[in-house]
């Protein structure tokens, strides 16, 4: 009758070492996941805030070049990662009669943020 249950017993221990093992798989595999979800969320972020700067300069060089065409590629701001896109379009002519009465046209701006294989993109309409 012992002989019987040291054999149970190391079936027994067997199995759990088994379960814990796939266990503790399941837990580092999601962890690991969880990792990269949260390294994709901040370079998105990054990414959202290139695109945002990119706005930013674009209605600058709109403003400074007097014009409301502009495509610039690969723009490098403050030394990131990735780069942004930016495009500045004429939509219309003649709002002068909308108020304020000093502004002329209607621009579109496409700005898109990229690092790596991730992209954000903003689009803005403004009076120039």
């Amino acid at each position: 009758m012992i002989n019987n249950n040291k054999g149970f017993s190391l079936l027994l221990a067997v199995f759990l070492l088994v379960i814990f093992g796939f266990i503790g798989v399941s837990i580092v595999t999601m962890l690991s996941n969880q990792s990269v979800s949260s390294s994709e969320e901040l370079i998105s972020a990054q990414a959202f805030y290139l695109a945002e700067s990119g706005v930013e300069w674009g209605i600058r060089e709109s403003i400074t070049a007097d014009s409301c065409d502009i495509s610039e590629t690969n723009v490098k701001i403050k030394d990131q990662n990735g780069y942004a896109t930016v495009n500045v379009r004429k939509i219309s002519d003649n709002i002068s009669n909308q108020p304020p009465a000093n502004y002329s046209e209607l621009c579109e701006l496409t700005s898109t943020g990229q690092i790596n294989s991730i992209k954000r993109k903003l689009k803005v309409k403004f009076k120039r």
